[in-house]
Parts: C-alpha cells; structure tokens; sequence
C-alpha cells in the first residue's frame, strides 16, 4: 500500500541526482516514476551491473548506442566516459522520458556531452504500433504488441 502511495505522488516528478564520481559526477534528471530506485541516498540509486557494463567496455571516442533509455543513466554514464570525439544516442518511446533526458542534456555541467534523442521503440520491423505507460512504473513500458506483464497496468 505504502509502495502504491509513493508511485501515484512520484508520478511525472524529477530532480536531478550525480552519476558516481567514475562517470564524472555527470548530473541528470531521475524520477521515481521510472524507478522507485532513484530515491535511495547516493549511488545505491543507479544500478551498479549497468554502470559496471560501461566501464569495462566504453573507451574514448566510442559510440553508443542506450536502447531503452528510460531516464538515461546509461547515456550519460557512457558518454562521460567517450569523452568529446565520442557520442551517445538515447533511443526512447516514453515521451516523457525522452524529454526528461533532453533536459538533462541541457544542464550547464552537461554541454561538453555528445548525446542525441530518439524519441522512439525498437522492434522487428518498421511501422506504428500502440506503446502502453505502465502505471506502476515507467521501467515496464511495453509496445502493446508484446504483450503487458502483472505489474504494467498500462494507459
């Protein structure tokens, strides 16, 4: 119940919150509607197996590409690491999301990145399909086409 209540007030709320110190302290905008997670006090926020991914495989100058996005931890967890002749690409369908990430591409302490948004999903084939907002957390957004899962409860 406690869990229900504190899903409906994070509803479309963000602030911004530091990358650890390995990515730079790069800030971006979380919200607990894309994951309670991003309440939780320092880098116990960001799952740390993604952010482990990054440092073991992205080198200066790469190119990446963040499918799935959600708020963009990834995106800005590896473009602090590929430096200024790299580039990241944050590929997401919940506009919402996008937005927020575009935001915090806006931040002052941000304008050295390279990143672009996609606004949109990936599948199998081209086309226009339905995308349901999960109601219970924006991480379980899903193309309708794919099926909903037990926590989606998606509009």
């Amino acid at each position: 119940m406690l869990r229900k209540l504190v899903e409906q007030l994070s509803r479309e709320k963000s602030f911004v919150r530091r990358l650890p110190s390995d990515f730079l302290s790069t800030p971006l905008f979380v919200s607990p509607d894309a994951q309670l997670k991003y309440l939780k006090p320092g880098a116990e926020a960001f799952d740390k197996e993604l952010l482990n991914v990054a440092l073991e495989h992205l080198a200066l100058g790469d190119i990446v590409w963040d499918i799935g996005a959600n708020v963009g931890v990834f995106t800005f967890a590896a473009a602090s690491l590929v430096g200024t002749k790299g580039h990241a690409l944050a590929v997401e369908p919940d506009i919402w999301l996008a937005n927020l990430i575009q935001k915090s591409t806006r931040l002052q302490a941000n304008e050295d990145l390279s990143i672009d948004v996609l606004p949109a999903a990936v599948a199998d084939k081209c086309g226009i399909e339905t995308f349901l907002v999960a109601a219970r957390g924006r991480a379980s957004n899903v193309l309708a086409k794919a099926g909903g899962r037990s926590q989606m409860g998606g509009h």
